[in-house]
């Protein structure tokens, strides 16, 4: 209980003792005013009594009025007291706070105090070194006074010298000149050398390119005199149009219902029959890729001639039983027309090349009744066509395969069943109005459905066009690599049966669909792309929403053996070597951007544990000022 709860109390009591009296005072005045009104009168004892009694308690009161002030007058000194003790208290915290801050003064005096004496010692020091080189200067000026003598002398010995570099100088000079004169010569030689060499060798191409064509074109027309000569009428215009090119008969056949792991054992088996070599992965990644083709419609092959690279997608579609169609890129092609036919108005009649004829018969939605084709014309019902351009970069890849890449990207958001959103996708083919046709048709709609894949190589020498970004954002690049062992052997001939069909489009729109993902994969996934993404980010050659989408669908549709982390990691290293690597092409490893994008490419290819991937990260850094991609040599992944 401290004083003020004290004062209270005091003072409770000492109000409590003012309202009792007052009672009692009260009381006594209304006593005094009520007794005339009685009817019977008190004694005068009573009331005496009364009186005493009434006394007695106000002299107690009056003594415990007395306590309660005593009481306040020792509360009243205790609280004086305590406030002395806390203007002594807040006077001793004053003193503390000076202390402390004479201490801290006395500890920085302390520190310049030892500054101080570190510097007498240094000085001391220095002046002792400074006597020690005053003896030292006094003995070179004593070797000075011998030298001044003999100075004329070396005077003279320097002037010959000097006139003696001066002339080698100039014989230097001379030398350099006449060598920079012979270099420049040679470099001039080299390089008319490698240009007359490049255009020989392009020139020869080209002919032999036009050659092919004119054969091609001279058998075409005497194959369509034969069959329509100019100015006949009726359907006969378009008949080139519905002529076979794929064997209705071949799918006719029901497969046999096969696990899909299953059918690429038996496609490495053909391989291997073949005496072809192709590692697991290589096969895997092949088929994958051809699985996303929604996201990425075109697979590239790459690499230097004869590693194989037109012989995969020819063998993989014979082991499977897959229609196959072998399209030979032109050096002269500059526009879709060289891929799709043309309109001659010379013969008035629409020129179809294979390919056309091929879409036409595995177009599930075309309507032959309104073309009048014939019984020439037979469609193909749940198969896959497989086809391959051949030596696509022999020209320009954005100029003939430009609005068919456009089309294919089309299909994916599209459904084939509306014939609104169909023709969006649909080729447009002018093939001219046919007499005979009373629909009165001058346009035909071609689409390029889900089972139709396309896959395209490239040799990359001087008579070779690049890709551009446009081609490899919508496009796996897979580049094989150097071997790093040469067959000596010759392989089986090449002309090897077919095999029955054995896989249907059904099937394989189920495989397409791929696996779920679960919520570690897809955090996996999406960190794994955001560091491709940002390495790319670094030198200026971020990917888009398109890229995103179709790595995180060759993730999902990729086969799973065994291990299923295992799978993943493969399917992110086949993505970051397909379309990340490809877009490094000239990027200097040695300047600061470059450098630190492909260090984020190294820790991701670290972390995703592909030693080999790794190994070809670092030797595509060793030539020169220009990161080059050389591809991966798988050949000795199932050793």
């Amino acid at each position: 209980m401290n004083w003020t709860d004290l004062v209270w109390m005091y003072g409770a009591g000492f109000a409590s003792s003012i309202v009792l009296a007052f009672a009692c005072w009260h009381y006594v005045n209304r006593m005094r005013d009520e007794l005339p009104k009685l009817e019977i009168l008190k004694s005068v004892e009573g009331l005496r009594e009364e009186h005493e009694r009434l006394t007695l308690e106000l002299e107690e009161m009056r003594q415990r009025l007395t306590e309660a002030n005593l009481t306040i007058e020792a509360a009243e000194d205790q609280r004086h007291w305590m406030d002395q003790v806390r203007e002594e208290k807040e006077h001793l915290e004053a003193v503390h706070q000076d202390f402390q801050r004479t201490s801290e003064e006395l500890a920085r005096k302390r520190e310049e105090l030892t500054e101080v004496l570190e510097n007498v010692r240094k000085e001391e020091s220095r002046q002792a070194h400074l006597r020690a080189e005053l003896e030292q200067f006094g003995k070179a000026a004593e070797e000075a006074r011998e030298l001044s003598d003999k100075l004329p002398t070396l005077r003279k010995e320097w002037q010959h010298l000097h006139t003696q570099r001066d002339q080698a100088q100039r014989e230097l000079s001379e030398l350099r000149g006449h060598l920079e004169k012979e270099k420049s010569e040679l470099d001039q030689i080299t390089s008319r050398r490698s240009g007359l060499a490049a255009e020989v060798e392009s020139l020869r191409a080209e002919k032999e390119g036009l050659e092919k064509t004119i054969e091609r074109l001279a058998d075409d027309r005497r194959r369509e005199w034969e069959a329509a000569p100019p100015g006949s009428s009726g359907a006969d215009r378009n008949a080139a149009l519905w002529e076979r090119v794929l064997d209705p008969a071949r799918a006719e056949s029901v497969p046999k219902k096969r696990d899909e792991i299953e059918l690429l054992g038996i496609v490495q088996d053909h391989l291997r029959n073949r005496g072809l070599r192709f590692s697991e992965r290589v096969l895997r990644a092949f088929h994958t890729s051809l699985k996303v083709a929604d996201e990425s419609p075109l697979l590239v092959l790459a690499g230097i001639s004869g590693t194989g690279k037109s012989l995969l997608p020819r063998a993989y579609a014979d082991a499977l039983g897959l229609y196959f169609l072998n399209v030979a890129v032109q050096p002269g092609w500059d526009s879709p027309f060289d891929l799709t036919g043309f309109f001659s108005h010379v013969e008035s009649r629409f020129k179809p090349t294979q390919l056309t004829r091929a879409l036409l018969q595995m177009d599930e939605h075309f309507d032959p009744s309104d073309w009048n084709p014939g019984e020439a014309f037979q469609p193909i019902d749940d198969s896959l066509l497989l086809v391959l351009l051949d030596e696509m970069n022999l020209a320009r890849v954005e100029y003939y395969f430009s609005d068919f890449l456009s089309r294919l990207e089309i299909r994916r958001d599209i459904n084939p069943n509306e014939p609104d959103q169909r023709d969006r996708a649909s080729l447009r083919l002018q093939v001219g109005r046919s007499e005979s046709d009373e629909n009165g048709h001058s346009e035909l709609l071609v689409y390029p459905g889900r089972n139709v894949l396309f896959v395209g190589t490239m040799n990359e020498d001087e008579s070779t066009q690049t890709l551009s970004d446009k081609v490899i954002d919508r496009a796996n690049v897979m580049r094989f690599g150097r071997p790093a062992t040469l067959a000596t052997s010759r392989r089986s001939e090449d002309k090897v049966e077919r095999s029955d069909r054995l896989v249907c489009y059904s099937d394989w729109k189920k495989w397409s669909k791929g696996r779920t993902l679960n919520s570690d994969e897809n955090e996996k996934v999406s960190k794994w792309t955001r560091m491709a993404n940002d390495a790319l980010s670094t030198i200026g050659r971020p990917f888009g929403h398109r890229t995103a989408r179709a790595i995180r669908a060759y993730a999902e549709r990729y086969p799973v053996f065994d291990d299923s982390e295992s799978a993943l990691r493969h399917a992110m290293a086949d993505q970051v070597e397909q379309k990340v690597l490809p877009k490094l092409r000239g990027v200097d490893p040695e300047e600061e951007s470059g450098s630190e994008s492909i260090g984020k490419i190294r820790q991701l290819v670290r972390e995703l544990g592909d030693d080999r991937l790794a190994n070809q990260v670092e030797e595509g850094c060793r030539h020169g000022h220009a990161f080059v991609w050389q591809g991966v040599d798988r050949s000795e992944d199932d050793d």
